[in-house]
């Protein structure tokens, strides 16, 4: 039994994060309440053995638990008894031949009392009994490494990408953020510009700080204010100070361009950056910029607005955890507006816009955020139109990538935050390339347009799109210019371009003829359930099993499609020996999987993309059912990548220490031939649930054909 302390509380049973060791081994002689060892209040064990069969039948098992376990018995899952919960019991049955069978029993305790037994009967006992001792046995490991320290549990479900539902991880390219390194007394609550290089800063210590921009320098020039929380310029160089017990007029009485001289007044200042109206429209001097603002973005202040040469007007929106930028600009003599995720420079308390930039406040200390020589590629608007809505982008894409409308996601909120799907009829690309014209049948107007591009996208360039969100304020009456839509034509499925049969591609499926290339596992044929729909290769359900390639393939480079219906869970397979029982007793596997709906989704190492229970994607690059997920494969030697939609999310070495400390440390440890075949079958796999595939193509990386 291995057993790992873990640095954060569970509720169910989830993969650890490969490659730590455990913090301690036991060597149990029964599985009737073993003894766990130290602290026990947040743990989980492994315990890991073979049963001794000595009459083939169906054997059936009981675990009772407190807090989840779950009972593994050849890699199949025979007893699920997950959760948090008191001593509970569960049973499970399977079939098994006489002999022994690696089993495996994963635990874990969430505080209170422990308890764990594992019982059995075999075909014709009437009742449970403990196992005997005889009827077990393992291999304890000359080597046992060991780990002090609390581990990590990666059990959180798997996330898109930063900047795609969640804040951004750092700073927008196109923008530079440098530290002011001065010294404070606390934290800037206002800020107000001195001169062009210099501003007066208010912090909550009740100092008022000359801090000049140019040299990185500054000096206190007043202190003792009582609980400053607010500062503002009379536009006479003067400063209004608010605080708890009133407000204070400064003014510069010697023309140093300082102000010295306080006098209490009863004008009143607003505390804090301008905040958003209560109904979620934002509203600053130049009138309501967005409407329905949506309550997940956490946005709650507005930082700054500025005139730009070009004439628009540029406004800085505050959330806890980043900054969103919003550009308005008038069209046809109205007022739009565009707000996307820019930065996550952190929470910022006050801002001023100065000629170098934007100087920012917040736990950090003052920043100057000016403009940089990057191009990252981003949404530079989102325009209304009497049909639809035309996206433009700061880079060209390719046109199969603009022109398909599953690649959009637009979600239409009103004026009280109510949410609502708006189907995209057609996506036709703009002429050069740099965004696209989204033909929606009605924009139920007023209200605001949130555009999600579900790609991840990236530019002809080979730029990642840098935030793939996009809000856009849509009022009434809508503009009388109508976008053009361009009949698009519909793409040739499953066949190979001149460019990829010379560079040695083939088909795997030509849209018709399933049987040619694939059969089932251990069969001759292809299940009645495999078949061809619409150019599309179907598993329908009800049974069938598995399905291998005719062929085997050492090296290859493998692409394809798949979508999976609600809920759904299927995988793809490589390197599998049809004598190791099943395609996943040999051949890794990258999951096919609806993260939204499928329990595999709440861990990121069972989610779409993974390298399954061993490699999680980076993100959650999958697009939802309904939706077609290229996938691509690459096996060159050991070296093992895979792809989805455009992400690496995976890539390993076959045999290397760090592949097999990983197995050593999943449910496949139990599996000696688990990921060692040079060479072998690809499989598609049966779970159940309908899958459809298509564009199977691949390229052998050895030159070396293996029919069968």
């Amino acid at each position: 039994m291995r057993t790992w302390h873990l640095a954060q509380p569970m509720s169910t049973l989830a993969p650890l994060e490969p490659g730590q060791s455990p913090n301690a081994w036991s060597q149990l002689t029964s599985l009737d309440n073993p003894r766990l060892p130290s602290r026990g209040d947040q743990v989980l064990s492994y315990i890991d053995g073979a049963f001794v069969i000595d009459r083939p039948g169906e054997w059936c098992f009981e675990v009772v638990s407190d807090d989840g376990s779950q009972l593994w018995v050849t890699g199949t899952k025979v007893i699920d008894n997950d959760g948090l919960h008191a001593p509970q019991a569960a049973t499970g049955c399977k079939t098994l031949e006489a002999g022994t069978h690696a089993f495996q029993v994963k635990w874990f305790q969430q505080g209170g009392g422990a308890l764990l037994t594992v019982r059995w009967k075999g075909p014709g006992d009437g009742e449970f009994s403990t196992i005997p001792l005889h009827g077990m046995q393992s291999d304890w490991p000359a080597q046992r490494p060991t780990d002090d320290g609390e581990k990590r549990v990666p059990g959180s479900p798997a996330r898109r990408r930063a900047g795609d539902g969640r804040p951004l991880e750092g700073v927008f390219p196109n923008w530079r953020v440098k530290p002011i390194d001065v010294e404070l007394d606390g934290t800037v609550v206002g800020l107000q510009t001195m001169n062009e290089h210099s501003v007066v800063a208010c912090t909550d210590a009740g100092s008022i700080w000359f801090v000049d921009l140019h040299n990185a320098t500054a000096w206190r020039h007043m202190t003792g204010l009582p609980m400053p929380v607010a500062m503002e310029s009379t536009g006479d160089d003067d400063l209004l100070i608010s605080h708890a017990k009133g407000t204070f007029l400064f003014k510069d009485t010697d023309g140093d361009g300082r102000v010295d001289a306080g006098t209490e007044i009863h004008t009143y200042v607003k505390p804090g950056p301008q905040r958003l109206v209560d109904d979620g429209a934002l509203r600053s001097k130049h009138g309501t910029v967005i409407a329905g603002i949506d309550a997940s973005t956490g946005i709650d202040r507005l930082l700054c607005e500025f005139e730009a040469p070009d004439g628009n007007v540029y406004v800085l929106l505050g959330a806890p955890d980043e900054v969103f930028g919003a550009v308005i600009e008038r069209i046809e003599g109205r007022e739009r507006a565009t707000m996307m995720r820019m930065s996550a420079p952190g929470a910022h308390a006050a801002t001023v816009v100065m000629p170098r930039g934007i100087v920012l406040s917040s736990d950090d200390g003052l920043q100057l955020m000016e403009a940089s020589n990057g191009d990252a590629l981003h949404v530079k608007g989102v325009e209304p139109m009497a049909n639809g809505l035309r996206v433009t982008l700061s880079e060209a894409l390719a046109r199969d990538v603009l022109s398909n409308p599953q690649h959009y996601e637009v979600m239409w909120i009103d004026a009280v935050g109510e949410r609502t799907g708006l189907q995209v009829a057609s996506a036709s690309p703009l002429f050069d390339g740099r965004g696209a014209f989204l033909q929606i049948d009605r924009l139920p107007i007023p209200g605001t347009a949130h555009v999600r591009f579900t790609g991840p996208w990236r530019s002809l360039d080979g730029d990642v799109l840098w935030s793939p969100e996009a809000w856009a304020s849509v009022h009434a009456p809508l503009p009388a210019r109508a976008g053009t839509v361009v009949p698009q034509v519909r793409p040739r499925h499953n066949d190979l371009s001149p460019r990829q049969e010379q560079d040695g591609w083939t088909r795997l499926f030509d849209g018709k003829d399933a049987a040619r290339h694939w059969r089932g596992f251990k069969k001759n044929v292809l299940p009645a359930q495999w078949r061809s729909e619409g150019g599309e290769l179907v598993y329908t359900g009800d049974g069938g099993g598995d399905i291998i390639t005719r062929e085997k393939f050492d090296d290859f480079d493998l692409s394809l499609e798949w979508m999976v219906e609600p809920g759904g869970n299927s995988g793809i397979f490589f390197n599998v020996a049809e004598d190791g029982g099943a395609v996943w007793a040999t051949g890794p596997e990258i999951q096919i999987l609806d993260n939204a709906r499928h329990p595999d989704g709440r861990s990121a190492l069972t989610s779409a993309g993974a390298n399954y229970a061993l490699h999680a994607p980076p993100f959650d690059a999958s697009l939802p059912p309904g939706c077609w997920n290229r996938v691509r494969i690459r096996l060159d030697g050991d070296h093992v990548q895979h792809w989805l939609n455009g992400v690496l999310t995976a890539d390993y070495h076959l045999q290397s220490p760090a592949w097999k400390a990983r197995v050593a440390d999943s449910k496949f440890a139990g599996m000696p031939r688990y990921g060692t075949e040079s060479s072998g079958h690809i499989a598609l796999q049966d779970h159940g649930d309908r899958v459809a595939f298509r564009n199977i193509h691949i390229k052998r990386l050895d030159g070396v054909g293996s029919d069968e």
